[in-house]
């Protein structure tokens, strides 16, 4: 229960009529201005507690949020790097896929060269060869 209803629970009717009826005019005028000095100061404390409470929640609240929004951009951060690196390891993987092809095209064209090459050697060194062995029959 909060402290402002409780300082309202503690005075009721009952316990002002006794009070009333014990002491002479004197007296209650003088227990009147303490109970409701008394009163006034629960109800202000209550009052004060309460405002106190609210504060400290709004405060607490507001030290959350904060947390919560450096946790999130520290967080970030290696999400952030994960996400750069991730996206450069891409780039990378089709630049190597994009030269793959032009080395593949590229060892492909040496390679049929080299083997056109070879072979008009070869067809030069064999027609040579049956030439020379056509003119020395020849000879003969």
């Amino acid at each position: 229960m909060d402290p402002l209803t409780e300082a309202f629970q503690t005075i009721n009717d009952d316990n002002i009529i006794a009070i009333y009826q014990k002491y002479s005019s004197n007296e209650k005028m003088f227990g009147l201005r303490t109970a409701n000095k008394i009163f006034t100061n629960e109800l202000l404390f209550a009052i004060d507690e309460h405002i106190d409470n609210q504060e400290n929640i709004e405060y607490n609240d507001q030290r959350k949020q904060k947390s919560q929004f450096e946790f999130t951009k520290i967080i970030n951060i290696p999400f952030s790097l994960v996400d750069n690196v991730t996206t450069r390891l891409n780039n990378i993987e089709e630049a190597c896929r994009n030269d793959f092809g032009n080395i593949s095209s590229e060892f492909t064209s040496s390679l049929r060269n080299e083997v056109i090459q070879r072979y008009a050697i070869t067809q030069r060194l064999h027609h040579s060869s049956s030439s020379e062995s056509s003119s020395s029959q020849l000879s003969d």
